[in-house]
């Protein structure tokens, strides 16, 4: 902070915010991540403004915020499409389908995660893909199709 590198602040709030949900700690996972955002904001880091927003959609989803965890989620993918990362946006929308899950909305939710998992595919980014193809089992499940 003291060197005005905003952009590692951002990184470390969000790392820390990670460890703090991990914990159990939401509400000062929300902080970090808020801050997150914020550091990246001012360092103009859309990548990382996306990547603190999917974050902050996840502490809240865990809680059980479900309304503040779809806002942060289209706040990821509409950052992550601002900073043209086909990759990050395929994140943020299996992050979102996850909380459409969650929040009831199915069929929505295999939507995105269909789409997540054709991008990450495009990509060769099987890892993701993977959590994706987790995400999308999850919804499908939730709609009563278990084959």
């Amino acid at each position: 902070m003291l060197e005005g590198d905003l952009a590692t602040v951002g990184r470390a709030a969000n790392n820390l915010g990670i460890i703090a949900n991990m914990q159990g700690e939401y509400g000062r996972a929300v902080g970090s991540h808020t801050t997150a955002v914020g550091a990246f904001r001012r360092a103009r880091n859309d990548q990382g403004v996306a990547e603190a927003h999917h974050n902050l959609g996840i502490a809240f989803r865990d809680q059980g915020k479900l309304f503040d965890a779809l806002r942060s989620a289209d706040d990821a993918v509409r950052e992550a499409t601002k900073a043209d990362d086909a990759s990050l946006r395929a994140q943020a929308l299996a992050g979102r389908a996850e909380i459409r899950t969650v929040d009831g909305d199915a069929e929505l939710a295999i939507r995105e995660a269909r789409l997540a998992i054709e991008v990450h595919r495009g990509l060769h980014d099987h890892v993701r893909m993977t959590e994706d193809q987790r995400i999308l089992a999850n919804a499908l499940a939730a709609t009563g199709q278990v084959d």
